[in-house]
């Protein structure tokens, strides 16, 4: 969480900075090394955000096509092989919420660079897009930042699932079910739920509800980071 809000934070006022100095460039009075800066990169930078934007947001839905192609086959392939179907699917959906960061950014800065639109209705823009960069900004990092760890630990936990998979035994009373993993050693995260998930499909569940809890667990932090 801190990791994430400090992120998120250089973002915004590296955001607010950049805004801040182009504001009085272009407004109150000329900055020499903004023009000398500006100059250099400003031919790239209108190739990158404005003549070549289609194939950018082009990139951008094609990977979203992949990342689907993934989620799917790891849906699949997790009936069969777990271990290998849970990693394809949660790196998918981390390559979902990366790729919403990276398209996301970059429609905000190609604000400035749209020839379509008059200088101060492009600056207009900027101005009032940047709280709202700022939120989203704040709850993709976050998120990120805790997907990747689960998917970190569950490629670490890869090794234990395979040789040394710890023993469980299970107990139900009334309409609770208990899972009491025996072992000595230090378990990441994910091996509990994929203890949990082969039980759960052994009794005839759907492995889905462990996706779609991913899910409401994302919808779940976004409306607390946004009802702040």
């Amino acid at each position: 969480m801190k990791k994430g809000f400090i992120i998120s934070f250089i973002l915004l006022v590296s955001n607010v900075i950049l805004v801040v100095l182009f504001l009085i460039h272009r407004i109150f009075f000329s900055i020499p090394w903004i023009n000398v800066i500006y100059d250099s990169i400003i031919f790239w930078l209108s190739l990158v955000f404005y003549t070549f934007s289609l194939f950018v947001y082009g990139g951008i839905i094609i990977a979203y096509a992949i990342l689907l192609l993934l989620y799917v086959c790891g849906y699949n392939l997790v009936k069969s092989r777990q271990l290998t179907g849970s990693k394809l699917y949660v790196f998918s959906l981390l390559g979902f919420v990366m790729n919403t960061f990276i398209g996301i950014y970059y429609a905000y800065f190609g604000i400035l660079f749209n020839k379509n639109l008059a200088l101060n209705t492009r600056l207009m823009l900027i101005i009032l897009f940047l709280p709202i960069i700022f939120a989203l900004s704040l709850i993709l990092v976050i998120v990120n930042t805790d997907m990747f760890i689960f998917y970190k630990d569950l490629r670490k936990a890869g090794k234990i699932w395979k040789h040394n998979r710890p023993e469980f035994k299970i107990e139900v009373k009334g309409k609770i079910t208990y899972i009491n993993i025996e072992t000595d050693d230090f378990l990441f995260t994910p091996i509990p739920m994929l203890i949990i998930a082969k039980y759960l499909q052994s009794q005839g569940f759907s492995i889905s509800w462990f996706i779609k809890g991913a899910f409401n667990h994302l919808g779940k932090e976004i409306l607390s980071y946004t009802s702040k």
